[in-house]
C-alpha cells in the first residue's frame, strides 16, 4: 500500500513578522488586541492611511502663517440676544412678586387730608399715582422707623467684605485720609443737611396756650430725656423715643414767671430762674419737689429779670444774664457768686466759649445785636462786635471751643 504524503508543517508565524500589507491594513487598536490575545511585540509601524493623513495634515499647516491658524467667530448665532453688561456699582433689583394693574389707575389726593401733606415733595402738588403714594408711605415709614442698628451694621460688613475685593488698590494709594483712624469727623459734611421731621417733642403733654422758654437735653446720651419751661411756671420733663414720648413730671413753682432750666453737666440737678433776683436747684434723683432757692442780689442782679442760664463744659461756674447788661458768675459747687460781667446794654443770650472743658470765655448776644466776649479770669471784654444781618436777636448758640457763633 503506497504511503500517504506527508504534508508540509506550517511553522506559526508571529505577529511582528506578518507581511507589510496585512499590518497596513489594521488600524492600531486592533493591532494593540491581537497583541494582547495573542502574544507577541506590538509592532511599531503604525497603518499606512494614517500615516500618509499625518503626513498630510502636518505639511497643511506649515505652510500656514500664524494669523491665519485662528480666527474670531463675531458673527454670531441666529438665536443669541445680546446681553446688557450690568452697571458698575449697582446690583440687580429682584422682580416684584405681584403687580396690582389698578394702581396704575389710582389717583390720591394728598392735599386734603392734613396727615398725607407730609407726603407731598412740593407744596402746589396735590394728586399723585397710586404707585407713587405707595412708595411716599414706604419713605414715610423708614423715616419714623428706621432700620435697626444691628442690622445696620450687619449689612455694612457685609459691604465692606464684598468692596474689599472689588476695591482697586488705586483708591487707596491716592487717598490722603488716615488708614488707622478710626475717630468720628469734628466739622459737618459739606453740602445740604439731612433733616427729617418726627413728632413734637411734648405731645403727650404739652404746654397749650403757653409759650415755650427754654428746650434742654439731659448730657449724657444714655438718658434719653427732654425738660422744658413754659410761661405757666411749669418745668416738664419727657422721655424722647421718637414715637410716643411719653411725658415723666410736671414741676410747678408759681414764684417763678417766665422760667427757663438748664441742666447740670452732670445730669444730676436742675438749675431753674427767670422773673426773680434768685434761682433754684432741683435734685434730679431726688424726685419729688425738693429744690433749693439761691439769691443773685449781692451779685450785682437786683432786676426782677433774669434773661438766660449757661453753664460751663465742667460745670464749675454758672452764668445768669439780668437786666442792665449784667452777667452774674456763680461758682455751682458752693452756690455763691464769684464776680459779674457788665454790657452797655441788655444781654439777651450767653454762652460759655473757649478752649478747654472748663471754658474761660462768656459769649454774650446783645438785644441790639451787639456780640461781646469777656474774659471770666480777668472780668473784662477782649472782643466786641455787631452782628450786621440780626436784628433784635434773642439766641445764640456756640460750637466747642467757641470757634463758630450763630445768632437769630
Amino acid at each position: 500500500m503506497p504511503k500517504a504524503p506527508k504534508r508540509r508543517r506550517t511553522e506559526p508565524t508571529a505577529l511582528g513578522d506578518a507581511p507589510a500589507h496585512v499590518v497596513a491594513d489594521k488600524d492600531d487598536e486592533e493591532l494593540a488586541l491581537e497583541a494582547a490575545l495573542f502574544g507577541g511585540a506590538l509592532p511599531k509601524a503604525k497603518s499606512k492611511r494614517r500615516a500618509e493623513e499625518s503626513d498630510d495634515d502636518a505639511a497643511e499647516f506649515d505652510t500656514l502663517n500664524d494669523d491665519a491658524l485662528f480666527f474670531v467667530d463675531d458673527a454670531g448665532g441666529e438665536g443669541d440676544a445680546p446681553v446688557p453688561a450690568p452697571a458698575p456699582g449697582r446690583k440687580a433689583r429682584k422682580k416684584a412678586a405681584w403687580v396690582d394693574e389698578d394702581d396704575e389707575e389710582l389717583r390720591v389726593n394728598i392735599a386734603e387730608n392734613k396727615r398725607l401733606r407730609k407726603l407731598r415733595d412740593a407744596e402746589g402738588e396735590e394728586e399723585v399715582a397710586g404707585a407713587d403714594y405707595e412708595s411716599r408711605l414706604r419713605r414715610q415709614y423708614e423715616k419714623l422707623n428706621p432700620t435697626p442698628a444691628w442690622l445696620s451694621q450687619a449689612r455694612s460688613k457685609r459691604r465692606k467684605h464684598e468692596s474689599d475685593d472689588e476695591e482697586p488698590l488705586g483708591d487707596v494709594l491716592t487717598s490722603t485720609a488716615s488708614l488707622l483712624s478710626h475717630a468720628r469727623p469734628t466739622s459737618l459734611p459739606p453740602g445740604d443737611l439731612s433733616i427729617t421731621r418726627l413728632r413734637d417733642a411734648n405731645i403727650s403733654q404739652p404746654s397749650s396756650g403757653h409759650s415755650l422758654h427754654s428746650v434742654a437735653f439731659h448730657p449724657s446720651r444714655a438718658v434719653p430725656v427732654l425738660m422744658t419751661s413754659s410761661s405757666d411756671r411749669r418745668v416738664r420733663l419727657y422721655t424722647v423715643d421718637g414715637h410716643t414720648n411719653p411725658h415723666l413730671q410736671t414741676l410747678h413753682i408759681p414764684d417763678l414767671p417766665q422760667p427757663h432750666a438748664l441742666f447740670s453737666p452732670d445730669g444730676a440737678n436742675a438749675y431753674l430762674c427767670g422773673m426773680a433776683p434768685h434761682f433754684w436747684t432741683y435734685d434730679l434723683q431726688a424726685g419729688g419737689t425738693v429744690y433749693k432757692s439761691h439769691s443773685l442780689a449781692h451779685a450785682g442782679v437786683k432786676s426782677t429779670l433774669i434773661h438766660a442760664i449757661s453753664g460751663s463744659g465742667s460745670g464749675g461756674m454758672m452764668a445768669f444774664a439780668g437786666a442792665n447788661g449784667v452777667v452774674a458768675l456763680v461758682d455751682a459747687r458752693a452756690k455763691q457768686s464769684v464776680g459779674s460781667l457788665k454790657a452797655n446794654g441788655g444781654v439777651a443770650d450767653i454762652q460759655f466759649t473757649g478752649t478747654g472743658t472748663e471754658g474761660n470765655e462768656v459769649t454774650a448776644l446783645g438785644l441790639d445785636s451787639e456780640v461781646y466776649v469777656f474774659d471770666v479770669r480777668a472780668r473784662r471784654c477782649v472782643r466786641r462786635w455787631r452782628d450786621v444781618d440780626g436784628f433784635a436777636g434773642s439766641t445764640l448758640g456756640a460750637s466747642a471751643g467757641g470757634k463758630y457763633l450763630a445768632t437769630g
